[in-house]
C-alpha cells in the first residue's frame, strides 16, 4: 500500500508541528521531571518524575484521584489545568510551551491515546472506519483508497474479526471488547512514538483482555513506548516493564514490575497488592480500614484477610428460577435454552466472553425483555413473561446494580432525591419527609449524611457505586442482579465494595446474581458459578469445583486466558 509499510505508520505529508529533525539518540523517549498540575491554585499532581523509553511500558497505578489520568492528560496538553515542569519532553521536543496548533501535531502522530470508555469515546453516529479515516485524512497525504486500506490493516492488527464488515458498523453495534479494539486501532493508525492506554482492559472478558494486552505488548516490542494506566495489577504484571505508584498526586514508589508487585516497599503499595482478590477465599476481607456497613452510625473498620461469617440460616428457598430461556434477534440467538436457580443468601457468578449472552440473560431475569421461549419465576410465582402491570407490585423484590453508576443516575438529581425516588417507587423526590431513611441508607453503605445534598458527578467512582448499592437496597429487595459492579473501580475501592456487598448479604439474606469478566473477583464472591458461551450455559457448579476441575473445554480455555492475562 502506498504511504505505509507492514510494520510502520503511514507517510505523513509534513512533520508534526513543533517537532524537530536530527534528534539526538540519547534524548529519545518521554521525559517527565517535577511535573505539577494545578486547578484554581490547588495542585492535583506534584513533583511527578519518570522516564519512558522506546520499546518500554511504564504503568501508572494508584487509587481513583491519585493523579494518574491528570498526569497522562498533561502529556497530551489536555489536563485543563496549569502545567509546570522542570522538564517535559518527547525526544527533544519541549512539551511545556506548545501552542494549541503545535499540540495538534503531537496528538495522534506522535502520542496516541486509548481511552477507557470506548462507548463514550467513539462517535455513536459514525462508523468506526470514519474514526480512523479522520486521523489519516488530517495528518497524512494518503488518498481515500489508501486510507481505507490502512484502516482495514490496523483493524486486523488489533484482532478485529471481519474488519471490512466491522469498519462500516457504529459503536453501538459492537460488543465492549470490539469497541475497545476499535479505539486501539484508531490510536495506532498514525504509528505514534508513544501510546497512552488509560484503563485499556477495564470491563473486558478474560479472552479479550488477553488480546488487548498482547497487542499492546506487541507494539511495545516493535519499539513504541507505552504508558499504561490501570487498576488491574494482573494486567500490569503482564504488560509493564516498570511501575510508578501514585497516591494523592505524588509518586510514592517506582521500580521494576516484579520488585513493586512482589516486594513492595511503601505501605500504600502493600495495601494495593493486598486488595487483589486472587487467592482470597469466599467471605474473607479484602480491604483495610475502609468504610463499611454501619450498625450504630459510626463507620466500621475491616480486618484484612479475616473470614466473614456466613449467614447461619442456609435457607434452600429458591428465590429466582429460569427455565429454558431463549431470546432471538432476527436470525441471531442471543440466549439459548438457559436454565438456572438462585437460592436465598447465595451468590451465583455468571461468566463468559463478551457476546456470550450474560447481559441479555440478566435483562430477561429482570423482566426488561421478554423471552421467545421459556419462563422466569420470582419467589415461586410467574415473573416473565408477564404483563408489566402484573409485575409492578412485586418489582421491588428484584433490584439491579450496574457497571456504570454515573450513567444510571439522572445527573440533575442530588443523591438524596435519587434515594427518595427509589424509596417511594417514583412517587416523589421530596427529601424532607424521608430524611431519616436517606441517612440510614447512606450509613448502611458507609457514606456520611452530607452526601445526600451532592450531585453524582461530584462523587468519586467508589462513592457513586455505594450510592448505586443504596438505591438498589431502598425498596428492600430479595434478589440483586449485579452486572459488572466493580469492573471500573480501582483495586482498593473494588475491595471495599466487594466487602460491603458481602456484609449486606449476611445482614439481609440477599441473593446475588453476579456478572463479571474478572474471574478472580467471581471466584472470591461466588458460592456457585455458571459459564456461558454462545448463548448457552455450558457448565455450572460449586465455585471451587468449576475453577479447580472444569469439565467443559470452553471453561478450560476461559481460565487459561485469564491465567495468561494475569
Amino acid at each position: 500500500m502506498s504511504g505505509t509499510t507492514a510494520s510502520g505508520p503511514p507517510a505523513s505529508g509534513t512533520p508534526a508541528s513543533g517537532s524537530s529533525s536530527g534528534r539526538a539518540p540519547g534524548t529519545r523517549g518521554l521525559h517527565v521531571e517535577n511535573l505539577r498540575v494545578a486547578f484554581d491554585g490547588v495542585e492535583a499532581v506534584r513533583t511527578v518524575s519518570f522516564e519512558l523509553a522506546p520499546g518500554e511500558c511504564v504503568a501508572l497505578v494508584g487509587e481513583s484521584g491519585s493523579g494518574k489520568t491528570v498526569t497522562a492528560r498533561a502529556l497530551l496538553g489536555l489536563s485543563g489545568g496549569t502545567v509546570t515542569a522542570t522538564r517535559l519532553a518527547l525526544d527533544d521536543t519541549d512539551l511545556t510551551g506548545l501552542s494549541e496548533r503545535q499540540w495538534r501535531g503531537i496528538r495522534g502522530p506522535r502520542i496516541g491515546l486509548v481511552q477507557q470508555d470506548a462507548l463514550v469515546s467513539l462517535d455513536p453516529l459514525r462508523p468506526i472506519g470514519r474514526e480512523i479515516d479522520d486521523a489519516l485524512r488530517l495528518h497524512t497525504t494518503l488518498g481515500a483508497a489508501e486510507r481505507r486500506e490502512r484502516a482495514l490493516e490496523v483493524l486486523a492488527e488489533v484482532g478485529m474479526p471481519d474488519p471490512a464488515v466491522r469498519r462500516a458498523q457504529r459503536s453501538g453495534e459492537l460488543s465492549g471488547g470490539l469497541r475497545q479494539r476499535a479505539l486501539i486501532a484508531a490510536a495506532l493508525a498514525l504509528g505514534p512514538d508513544v501510546v497512552i492506554a488509560d484503563e485499556p482492559t477495564t470491563a473486558l472478558d478474560a479472552e479479550v483482555q488477553r488480546v488487548v494486552i498482547d497487542r499492546l505488548a506487541r507494539i511495545r516490542d516493535e519499539g513504541t513506548a507505552v504508558l499504561a494506566i490501570s487498576h488491574d495489577l494482573g494486567a500490569v504484571r503482564r504488560l509493564a516493564d516498570r511501575i510508578v505508584v501514585m497516591r494523592a498526586g505524588e509518586v510514592v514508589e517506582q521500580g521494576p514490575t516484579a520488585q513493586i508487585l512482589d516486594s513492595p516497599a511503601h505501605p500504600y503499595t502493600r495495601a494495593l497488592v493486598a486488595a487483589v482478590p486472587a487467592g482470597k477465599p469466599r467471605g474473607s476481607r479484602l480491604s483495610v480500614g475502609g468504610p463499611t456497613v454501619q450498625n450504630s452510625g459510626r463507620t466500621g473498620e475491616k480486618r484484612a484477610g479475616s473470614p466473614a461469617k456466613r449467614p447461619n440460616d442456609q435457607s434452600s428457598e429458591r428465590v429466582l428460577e429460569a427455565y429454558g430461556l431463549t431470546r432471538r434477534f432476527g436470525t441471531f440467538t442471543a440466549v439459548d435454552d438457559v436454565s438456572l436457580t438462585l437460592r436465598a443468601g447465595e451468590t451465583l457468578g455468571l461468566v463468559g466472553a463478551s457476546g456470550s449472552g450474560k447481559t441479555t440473560t440478566a435483562r430477561l431475569l429482570l423482566g426488561l425483555d421478554s423471552p421467545d421461549h421459556g419462563s422466569v419465576e420470582l419467589l415461586g410465582a410467574p415473573w416473565n413473561p408477564l404483563p408489566e402491570r402484573e409485575r409492578r407490585p412485586r418489582r421491588a423484590l428484584l433490584g439491579a446494580i450496574y457497571q456504570d453508576a454515573l450513567s444510571s443516575f439522572d445527573p440533575r438529581m442530588t443523591v438524596g432525591r435519587i434515594l427518595v425516588d427509589a424509596l417511594t417507587n417514583g412517587k416523589t423526590t421530596r427529601i424532607r419527609a424521608h430524611a431519616a431513611q436517606i441517612d440510614a441508607l447512606l450509613a448502611e453503605v458507609g457514606l456520611p449524611a452530607s452526601v445526600s445534598s451532592r450531585l453524582p458527578a461530584t462523587l468519586s467512582g467508589g462513592q457513586r457505586q455505594r450510592v448505586a448499592i443504596a438505591r438498589a437496597l431502598a425498596p428492600r429487595p430479595r434478589v440483586l442482579l449485579c452486572d459488572e459492579p466493580v469492573s471500573s473501580l480501582d483495586v482498593t475501592v473494588q475491595a471495599q465494595v466487594l466487602d460491603l456487598l458481602d456484609e449486606l448479604q449476611e445482614r439481609h439474606g440477599l441473593a446475588y446474581l453476579f456478572i463479571s469478566h474478572d474471574l478472580d473477583v467471581v471466584r472470591h464472591v461466588s458460592d456457585r458459578v455458571a459459564v456461558m458461551s454462545a448463548g448457552r450455559i455450558v457448565e455450572q457448579g460449586e465455585t471451587e469445583q468449576v475453577f479447580s476441575a472444569p469439565t467443559h473445554s470452553y471453561t478450560r480455555g476461559l481460565l487459561a486466558a485469564a491465567s495468561s492475562a494475569d
